[in-house]
């Protein structure tokens, strides 16, 4: 999601993917889910 590769018509999809890593117990959800929110909320 940081790379700059994800246009703004796609955030809707990001929880989604989100979702589906966590539910797999991924390590990867934390970072994925604090860079969602960093993109969501800039302030």
């Amino acid at each position: 999601m940081t790379s700059g590769v994800l246009v703004p018509s796609s955030y809707w999809r990001a929880p989604e993917v989100i979702n589906a890593i966590e539910t797999r117990h991924m390590p990867e959800t934390a970072e994925l889910r604090e860079a969602y929110r960093e993109l969501s909320d800039p302030e």
